[in-house]
């Protein structure tokens, strides 16, 4: 592997409450234009490792690189602007808006308060058409240009879903976050998803860094696998292998 193909990379990272490690020496190195997935059971340190990434919390050792710069200790809005989205940066949809409208609002181009304005008195289609281009192309990502006018309280689960990972899209983020994107979906609509997600990883050339519980539906999407128990990282390598890993099937899998 290539420095140039990594795009986030954490050395030796520890993060402490009180006592406990939560996230004990943990490097890994994420390939851009892959999906990887970040897994283990719960309080393995997944959800805090993401969070000293994302700059939610500062490590109490080890260092994060994005792009080959140092971000450790950055403010959540700085790594944002960086092009480095996690899905809950993204405020949540606006229940009474159009997918449209909720995508148009969530881009970091959009100019403010006074959009918003032109928002809600429906003058949007003639205020910015380059924005609403760019929905419209992640619309079409996601195969939900057909829904476009209907509003986000009306949208099923996976609709959401999708709503979401769009959301995020319209940030032009080069390493997106996901924390489990299949929740409450139905097996089928789950494929679905990772479906697009593997689409955008292969035509939009988009990175992404899941976590997911659901492993027999994502597993067969990933590039790459982290596993983490108990702060510690476990195991990192192909989706192929991690379920025949002696150390994941004793921690993870219960055997």
């Amino acid at each position: 592997m290539d420095a140039s193909d990594i795009i986030l990379e954490t050395k030796n990272v520890v993060k402490k409450f009180g006592e406990l490690r939560a996230v004990d020496g943990v490097s890994i190195s994420v390939e851009r234009e892959r999906i990887t997935l970040l897994i283990g059971p719960n309080g393995s340190g997944k959800t805090t490792l993401v969070n000293v990434i994302s700059g939610y919390y500062k490590p109490d050792a080890g260092r994060v690189y994005f792009e080959g710069r140092d971000i450790t200790g950055l403010p959540p809005h700085e790594i944002y602007r960086l092009k480095l989205v996690r899905s809950f940066q993204i405020p949540a949809p606006f229940a009474r808006m159009s997918v449209l409208e909720n995508l148009l609002i969530a881009s970091r181009d959009h100019p403010g308060e006074s959009f918003f304005s032109h928002l809600l008195r429906r003058r949007w289609l003639s205020y910015d058409r380059r924005l609403i281009d760019k929905a419209y192309e992640v619309l079409e990502m996601l195969g939900i240009s057909d829904i476009w006018m209907r509003r986000a309280e009306e949208l099923s689960a996976a609709q959401l879903k999708l709503l979401e990972i769009g959301r995020a899209l319209m940030s032009d983020a080069d390493l997106i976050i996901l924390d489990e994107p299949i929740a409450g979906v139905n097996p089928t609509s789950a494929h679905e998803i990772f479906s697009h997600l593997t689409e955008l990883k292969n035509k939009y050339n988009k990175t992404l860094l899941i976590i997911e519980h659901r492993l027999d539906i994502a597993l067969p999407y990933a590039d790459h696998v982290f596993v983490l128990n108990e702060g510690k990282l476990i195991y990192s390598g192909s989706p192929a292998e991690v379920t025949k890993d002696e150390r994941v099937r004793a921690v993870y899998i219960g055997e």
